[in-house]
């Protein structure tokens, strides 16, 4: 049986610092969403800005903590 390539999904996993894991937890509890779900609309929102040409690589991230 196939699955419906809308309902499809992929599994990821991200670390967060304490204070970012409580401010999403705190975001998600005001809003009445999941953490899950914030995460994947800021997902798709920086893949359509990278589509779009907005947003481009590399971040100036540090690479040793990804910050």
């Amino acid at each position: 049986m196939q699955q419906d390539a809308v309902t499809s999904k992929e599994r990821i996993t991200v670390n967060l610092e304490t204070a970012q894991h409580r401010e999403l937890q705190a975001l998600a509890k005001q809003h009445k969403v999941s953490m899950s779900w914030i995460g994947q609309v800021a997902i798709a929102r920086l893949l359509e800005q990278y589509k779009q040409r907005e947003f481009q690589f590399p971040l100036e991230l540090d690479q040793r903590t990804g910050t």
